[in-house]
């Protein structure tokens, strides 16, 4: 495995007391293509889905979690869905804020990975900023489980 060093004065720190203010792209910002995906198809339009229920259980067989009526991929294990439910969807559980699918969990990451690029200046041009966010979308394709 290969480190870099990077000091520290290069890092930029956020604040939330701080408006986060949008940078025009740099002249050389990375121009991303896309490979996986094509214009004008939804990328989650290329994967079946299917409703299940995600529960964890104890070793004495009681219920430590449970969220019914979940969106997943279809070729995710039941494993897969358990954790994925029970550690990375946002909200209470029984409530409208709860997440109920990995489409929203994965357009919330994309959303913010893409904004935090925008913001940066790493893209070339708009277009560019877009392939990318149809790129990381479309990269859960690219294994065949989480």
């Amino acid at each position: 495995m290969t480190s870099i060093e990077i000091p520290s004065n290069n890092i930029r720190h956020r604040s939330s007391s701080k408006p986060v203010r949008k940078k025009e792209t740099k002249l050389g910002g990375i121009e991303i293509g896309r490979f996986f995906t094509k214009p004008g198809v939804d990328v989650y339009d290329t994967t079946e889905w299917e409703m299940r229920s995600a529960a964890i259980t104890s070793e004495s067989g009681g219920i430590v979690f449970e969220q019914k009526d979940v969106e997943m991929p279809k070729f995710w294990s039941q494993m897969a869905t358990n954790v994925v439910v029970s550690k990375y969807f946002r909200g209470h559980v029984g409530t409208p804020d709860r997440e109920t699918s990995v489409r929203q969990l994965i357009g919330r990451v994309v959303r913010t990975i893409t904004s935090w690029g925008r913001e940066g200046g790493y893209f070339a041009s708009e277009a560019g900023s877009t392939s990318a966010s149809s790129r990381i979308r479309s990269a859960r394709r690219a294994s065949s489980t989480p």
